[in-house]
């Protein structure tokens, strides 16, 4: 993408149809990215918040068609809030969510996917936390 300054990309509740571009990490300034509420399909791009530190504040896909794991490595340090919740996510919960990498993150949305085994420990050492939402899961 060219909108290398682009600060809010709001894409909520529009029907949009098709997989996540790895080109959205290209999106390094952005502050917030919502594409919540669409008719989004397949796996996260692998290198989501890998390809160099970014603003992202507020990241959410809620409410679409994602499957596959939530994988390790997301450079999403400056996270405050991430909501993954209400797709097909299986899996396990990335033990890389300590406090060490998402010191900024209060609001984790696990929630309604199809994730299994324990919940990290590190999880529950997060200083910032306010809320954390794993319920519904298998």
């Amino acid at each position: 993408y060219r909108l290398k300054r682009l600060r809010h990309l709001f894409l909520n509740n529009n029907k949009i149809q098709g997989t996540i571009s790895p080109q959205l990490d290209n999106l390094n300034e952005a502050e917030q990215i919502y594409l919540g509420q669409n008719e989004l399909t397949g796996a996260l791009p692998s290198n989501l918040g890998t390809n160099r530190p970014n603003n992202w504040r507020f990241f959410s896909v809620h409410e679409n068609k994602l499957t596959g794991p939530i994988h390790e490595g997301m450079k999403l340090k400056n996270a405050y809030m991430l909501d993954f919740s209400r797709n097909q996510f299986f899996g396990t919960i990335p033990n890389d969510i300590e406090h060490e990498n998402y010191s900024t993150l209060r609001l984790l949305y696990l929630d309604h996917n199809l994730l299994t085994g324990t919940i990290p420990a590190s999880l529950m050492q997060m200083r910032k936390m306010k809320g954390m939402f794993l319920n519904d899961n298998l």
